[in-house]
């Protein structure tokens, strides 16, 4: 099934490719594209509706200062429709068509460390952040493209939770884009910063989905790795400016603790999940 999907998208995708790698790099600075209708539509709703309610069990918290949303946990298999997807995402002829989009040579696809599904329950966020910029496994693997597919039937305008392009100074928004159903956006990992920092607002039952897809190339020499780098925008109070500061000086922490003494992810966010409850108790 996976090589049908990675057929109909290239079926569709490189008709359009000079035009679309145009539009690709029109702000040179800011590379980036969005698509509409990106899958076929029934496929794009069966992978919507696979996606585990927010209350399961598989789903790994992501709740500190700068963000608060899920993601799932890949020692699970991931549901059959997703798990077609995503190998379709990284399919040798997919991968081509992506390498002539960005003019990047050589990328390497792995869905386990994006953890292929994202999902924001309402009241969720993450702030303006440029990605880390290397594999945690792998130091020679360096970040080079995101590929974020959204998955979010009858999203109003209203629930919020556009993702947001900006430069790396974060002087200018490029791009807002609503993560309406079956909108794909592709962009240079380490030249945009990206985000939904103002909570989401639709229903408790709803979520933001997004299928998430990182994309690497392989360097000679290892890598130094660069933190999340999280920043507030001009126009937001200092209490938010204070929150981005205090949520780089955590993530600097758990990075020393999972690399000298195997503190993981879902610990983390447990402990920052536990702690954000005390701190709207108290409020």
């Amino acid at each position: 099934m996976s090589l049908d999907i990675a057929e109909q998208l290239l079926a569709q995708l490189e008709p359009q490719l000079d035009q679309d790698r145009a539009k690709y790099h029109d702000e040179i600075d800011i590379p980036y594209i969005v698509f509409d209708e990106f899958l076929d539509k029934d496929l794009a709703q069966q992978v919507s509706s696979d996606f585990p309610p927010i209350g399961d069990s598989r789903w790994d918290f992501n709740y500190h200062f700068n963000e608060r949303k899920l993601g799932y946990n890949i020692e699970h298999a991931l549901p059959p429709s997703v798990d077609s997807l995503v190998k379709a995402l990284s399919s040798k002829a997919f991968v081509d068509y992506l390498e002539k989009l960005t003019k990047i040579d050589g990328l390497i696809p792995d869905y386990s460390h994006s953890k292929a599904m994202h999902y924001a329950p309402s009241g969720g966020f993450i702030n303006l952040h440029m990605d880390p910029n290397v594999h945690p496994d792998d130091r020679h693997l360096k970040r080079q493209v995101n590929l974020l597919l959204y998955l979010n039937e009858n999203w109003e305008k209203s629930f919020g939770g556009e993702l947001q392009i900006w430069n790396k100074p974060v002087t200018k928004c490029y791009a807002k884009a609503l993560p309406i159903l079956n909108r794909c956006l592709i962009f240079n990992t380490m030249k945009v910063m990206h985000g939904f920092p103002d909570p989401i607002t639709c229903p408790e039952k709803d979520g933001r989905k997004a299928i998430v897809m990182y994309y690497f190339t392989r360097e000679d020499k290892e890598i130094r790795q660069k933190v999340t780098g999280y920043k507030a925008r001009p126009s937001d109070p200092l209490s938010a400016k204070i929150n981005v500061f205090s949520g780089k000086v955590l993530l600097r922490i758990f990075y020393f603790l999972r690399d000298h003494f195997g503190l993981t992810q879902e610990v983390a966010g447990r402990i920052t999940r536990f702690v954000e409850n005390l701190r709207s108790k108290n409020k």
